[in-house]
């Protein structure tokens, strides 16, 4: 078996099973459109298991599908309550957790979220953040050496065309070798 980093902080199964009940029932409530709960039911389970990266995953698809529903912020009091940094990383993390369940694209909840599971030791939690908060980044600008979501939806789009363009290019080539080739043969 392969060694752990050092730091790697490895989650009790006992832990991880109070964690599933919560994702579970987070996944059902999520499937009826109540969102605000279902993130409710996801964040009680992360109390529990903080390094469930499926249960994060999911957990932002809910989010993304809630602001796709037009679904309000928090109120500022809580909002603010919630930004306040404590010596406690793992409140740190569910605090940027619920922030970023709620404004889905900020990257500095991205990062806070990254950086106390790096302190935590929650290593598997940093690999699927870090490329959040730098595909975030890019999408403000932020960072221009890495295309943005809409760049590279651009360029998904354009070898899409390159490609049905090249087909057809071919199409007209064998039809016009037909056509010459029918051209060429004696009349009867």
């Amino acid at each position: 078996m392969a060694e752990l980093p050092p730091g790697y902080r490895e989650v009790p199964e006992e832990e991880r099973k109070k964690a599933q009940v919560f994702f579970t029932y987070g996944r059902s409530v999520a499937a009826t459109g109540n969102y605000d709960y279902a993130i409710e039911r996801y964040l009680a389970g992360l109390q529990h298991d903080p390094d469930a990266v499926p249960a994060h995953q999911e957990l932002r698809e809910i989010s993304l599908k809630r602001k796709a529903n037009k679904g309000k912020g928090l109120g500022m009091l809580e909002a603010m309550k919630l930004k306040k940094r404590s010596k406690d990383d793992k409140e740190n993390l569910l605090n940027a957790e619920k922030l970023l369940a709620y404004e889905p694209g900020n990257s500095d909840y991205m990062l806070t979220m990254a950086q106390s599971a790096a302190n935590l030791g929650y290593y598997d939690t940093v690999l699927w953040a870090a490329p959040l908060v730098a595909q975030a980044e890019a999408d403000s600008g932020q960072r221009p050496n890495i295309l943005s979501t809409e760049e590279r939806e651009e360029i998904r789009k354009l070898r899409r065309e390159v490609h049905e363009l090249r087909r057809a290019n071919e199409i007209l080539k064998r039809a016009s070798a037909f056509f010459a080739a029918e051209l060429d043969r004696p009349q009867k």
